[in-house]
């Protein structure tokens, strides 16, 4: 895992994203319809020998909305859900807005949307948002989380001095510079006592036989 956070919260609210983070966006800005999870993304370069890891992050990417609500305390409709992308202020689109609703029994707040140290929430706007409270525009919402890219081959292979990758962990058979993405991930051999892996493409099943 990074040292540091891949975020850096500002003053108002918001998050600036920087290295990886930046380049991430930056597609995020492009995604247009293609709302597939993206491939992970190292930060660091990955080399050694079977077994070694690289720091990196991966984008889970999914349809939304943002609604334009205030920082203060205020009385709103049960339809208005904690966790909803929001903007205290009217946005053009192509803007990336980075703080949620906050409830508090029938009182809703835009606050800052920091999930964790390794988590950042970002939706992309692809429409303008109005100045009107409680108006909603369209948007592409982004999860961008931490973490590691394992080096591992395609033909299956028992563990590494005791480690054993779990399935799901992004995954490559060659070294790999920072900045460079992969599209697969481990998957394990059903077998309560097997510790083969091997790494596989994205499409390909956690587990084989599935």
């Amino acid at each position: 895992m990074p040292a540091t956070s891949p975020h850096t919260p500002c003053a108002n609210g918001g998050v600036l994203l920087t290295t990886a983070g930046a380049a991430l966006l930056a597609w995020l800005a492009s995604v247009g319809s293609a709302l597939a999870p993206m491939p992970a993304q190292t930060t660091a370069p990955l080399s050694g020998t079977t077994g070694a890891t690289a720091a990196a992050v991966v984008v889970d990417v999914y349809p939304s909305s943002v609604i334009k609500w205030g920082t203060t305390l205020t009385s709103c409709p049960s339809t208005i859900l904690a966790g909803t992308p929001c903007s205290p202020s009217a946005q053009p689109s192509d803007v990336q807005a980075y703080m949620q609703i906050f409830r508090f029994g029938s009182n809703c707040r835009c606050g800052s949307g920091i999930v964790s140290s390794s988590t950042v929430q970002t939706t992309l706007l692809l429409a303008p948002l109005a100045s009107a409270n409680g108006s909603t525009a369209a948007g592409v919402r982004a999860n961008v989380r931490d973490t590691v890219v394992i080096l591992w081959p395609t033909t299956w292979q028992a563990h590494v001095n005791n480690a054993v990758p779990e399935p799901g962990t992004p995954c490559s058979p060659t070294a790999m510079l920072a900045g460079q993405r992969t599209s697969r991930h481990i998957q394990g051999y059903v077998n309560t006592s097997s510790t083969y892996r091997r790494c596989v493409a994205n499409t390909e099943p956690l587990w084989s036989p599935p």
